[in-house]
C-alpha cells in the first residue's frame, strides 16, 4: 500500500499534517500495526 502512504503524506504536506499525525498517534496507541 505504498501508493496510499504516498497520498497520505502528500495530504499531510498540504494540510500541515497535524490532523493526520494525531490520527496515526491515536492508532499507534491503540496498538494498530
Amino acid at each position: 500500500m505504498h501508493i496510499v502512504k504516498t497520498i497520505i503524506k502528500s495530504l499531510d504536506y498540504i494540510s500541515g499534517g497535524k490532523k493526520t499525525l494525531a490520527f496515526f498517534h491515536k492508532m499507534a496507541e491503540a496498538g494498530v500495526p
